[in-house]
C-alpha cells in the first residue's frame, strides 16, 4: 500500500479528536464522521504537520468544533513522531536502500533526540 502525507495527516487528525473527545466528551468517529467537522480536523492536522516539521512545539485551535466547544493543543514533534511510528517504520527500509544507492550513510540521529529509550532515528540508521 502506498504511503504519503495523507497518511501522517489523518494520524494527526485523530490525535486532535480523540484529545476533544478526552476533554469534551463524545465520540471520534462521529466527529471525524461529520463531512464539515472531520474536513476542520483534517485541515488543522495538514497544517499542524507543516508546522511541526519547523519547530519542535506547535499550538492547534479549533474553535466552536462541536456545540460551541474548542479545542486548544499544543502538539510536540516527538508527540507527532510517537503518533506516526508504525508508518516512520514503513519508510526505513526504502529509505536505507535509496541512501545505499546515493553512497549516504545514515546517523541515528535523524529524527533528533527522543526522551524513550529507544530514539525513532534509531530506525533508519545503517545496519
Amino acid at each position: 500500500a502506498a504511503l504519503g502525507g495523507d497518511d501522517f495527516d489523518k494520524e494527526l487528525a485523530f490525535l486532535l479528536a480523540d484529545t476533544f473527545v478526552a476533554e469534551y466528551g463524545g465520540s471520534v468517529s462521529r466527529l471525524m464522521g461529520d463531512r464539515d467537522t472531520g474536513g476542520r480536523i483534517a485541515a488543522e492536522a495538514r497544517e499542524l504537520k507543516v508546522r511541526l516539521s519547523a519547530v519542535k512545539t506547535s499550538n492547534a485551535t479549533l474553535v466552536a468544533l462541536e456545540r460551541d466547544l474548542t479545542l486548544h493543543i499544543a502538539v510536540t514533534r516527538r508527540e507527532l513522531e510517537v503518533k506516526c511510528r508504525s508508518l516512520i517504520e514503513r519508510l526505513a527500509v526504502p529509505l536505507r536502500q535509496v541512501a545505499v544507492m546515493a553512497g549516504i550513510h545514515l546517523e541515528g540521529e535523524m529524527m533528533g533526540p527522543s526522551e524513550d529509550d529507544e530514539d525513532i532515528g534509531d530506525i533508519f540508521s545503517d545496519q
